[in-house]
């Protein structure tokens, strides 16, 4: 086969491609492999913070889908740890603030509003009169709706996705702003996911990818599960 070019590093920006210089020299691995994941972890910080306007009525977004191929032993997960490191510190730091503050406040409240809610029904239940009773229910519906909220923050925080089904990718980008960034530095069990581990007759499972990728309006149905719906998912 006909050698490769070299990757062009040096059209990417000086902070950027000394990051990618640095980890090939340290790592002794080809420029090209930091720099894909470079690539990647900069559309991550970006997320869904930028939308360029590339046409009539259309946007394009900063969220890029980058596949590094490499032979096992190469350096593939030193070049990725390097590269990601501040995304996923940054993610440590939001699951310790959450673990500490967080979690603690709305596990309290959420025990004080399930006693009130049993309260609110039983005597929206008992009340014979049509005026109270809607007082009961218009206090019991705004209750309901802040459990709701707060089961949501009760969630741990993740901004990094890597072996995870689509259902439950849907989910995280639910509870997460509709903001994840799906990465691994070997995604031999995400690209399984996507060829439809999980689906009868093994059909492929790249719809979520797909329309979270260009924005689109997502909603997931699962028997005996909540639906999700997704405004303008960004992955």
């Amino acid at each position: 086969e006909p050698e490769a070019a070299p990757f062009p590093v040096d059209a990417l920006p000086p902070a950027m491609a000394t990051i990618i210089a640095a980890v090939s020299r340290c790592e002794r691995v080809p420029a090209a492999l930091p720099a894909v994941c470079a690539l990647g972890v900069v559309s991550a910080a970006i997320g869904a913070g930028l939308e360029v306007a590339s046409g009539p009525n259309r946007v394009t977004r900063a969220n890029l889908y980058v596949l590094g191929v490499a032979a096992s032993g190469i350096g593939k997960s030193e070049s990725f740890r390097h590269v990601a490191a501040p995304l996923v510190e940054h993610q440590t730091r939001l699951i310790e603030i959450w673990r500490q503050k967080t979690f603690v406040s709305v596990q309290s409240e959420l025990g004080v509003l399930k006693r009130e809610i049993a309260t609110l029904e039983r005597k929206a239940a008992k009340s014979a009169e049509s005026v109270e009773r809607d007082r009961w229910l218009g206090e019991l519906e705004f209750k309901q709706a802040r459990a709701t909220e707060l089961a949501r923050q009760s969630s741990m925080p993740c901004i990094i996705a890597q072996d995870v089904t689509t259902e439950r990718l849907a989910v995280l980008l639910r509870d997460n702003r509709e903001v994840i960034f799906s990465a691994s530095a070997d995604a031999r069990k995400l690209v399984d996911n996507l060829l439809g581990r999980y689906n009868p007759g093994n059909t492929t499972d790249e719809s979520l990818y797909l329309s979270a990728y260009s924005g689109d309006y997502i909603r997931v149905d699962r028997q005996g599960r909540d639906s999700v719906v997704l405004n303008k998912p960004c992955l």
